[in-house]
């Protein structure tokens, strides 16, 4: 395979430049490329389908989050890819950005980290746009929560024993706009989380341990070129 192939329904032209082949159907391009790898990023609703489609045409999926709407979706995909010898993942990226590199030396020299706290707020995205759309699995929990349930299990290496959450919606709206939420660790550790719309930007996580105190600016979405900070707090 030589570049990158792109399969769009509906914006073909905006990525002839970049693609070395662009097809207008999914089908086609499940039948057709010799790409090893598919990145769907289809509309919430439609991430199930398409990716496994791509597990049984044999190739690895990335899928963006939310990766699916279901824990019935969810094991339907990882036995799939297990069975067919695949790598299968959300793409949940921020993990692997410089600064989480930075926070995981602090834990490894001065300790645990036991509290953590997430703030992913945005403004109203504008409309038309799936995200408003139950049908198509809008919402930000669906939209946002992907990044508070992942960031535990970077933190902390494990699933929540406990996870609370509360959806608001904003007047007139059909699908949540923000939620909160309370997720328990082991050891006492635990991660809470304020996500959502309408609100003046801000994305960034504070991290707290009995001997570390640091805050991440632009945690999750860091810009290529806006160079994150990882500010350190001296007790």
């Amino acid at each position: 395979m030589s570049g990158v192939h792109v399969a769009t329904r509906s914006q073909g032209e905006a990525f002839s430049a970049a693609a070395s082949r662009v097809f207008r159907s999914y089908d086609e391009a499940l039948r057709d490329s010799d790409a090893e790898l598919v990145y769907v990023s289809t509309r919430n609703h439609e991430h199930f389908e398409w990716a496994m489609a791509a597990l049984r045409s044999g190739r690895h999926v990335v899928v963006d989050k939310p990766a699916t709407l279901s824990l019935a979706q969810s094991e339907t995909l990882a036995e799939t890819a297990a069975r067919g010898q695949r790598v299968l993942a959300e793409a949940t990226v921020y993990a692997w950005h410089p600064q989480f590199a930075h926070v995981r030396s602090l834990v490894a020299t001065r300790g645990p980290i036991t509290r953590a706290n997430v703030l992913f707020a945005i403004p109203w995205i504008a409309r038309p746009n799936y995200r408003y759309e139950v049908a198509s699995g809008g919402g930000m929990l669906w939209d946002l929560g992907p990044y508070a349930v992942s960031c535990g299990r970077v933190l902390f290496g494990e699933p929540p024993e406990t996870v609370v959450a509360t959806k608001v919606h904003a007047d007139g709206e059909d699908v949540d706009t923000s939620f909160s939420v309370l997720m328990t660790y082991s050891n006492g550790r635990a991660l809470a989380g304020h996500v959502g719309m309408p609100f003046a930007y801000s994305n960034r996580l504070d991290l707290v341990g009995p001997s570390v105190s640091a805050t991440l600016e632009r945690a999750f979405t860091t810009a290529p070129d806006a160079p994150a900070r990882v500010i350190e707090w001296a007790g």
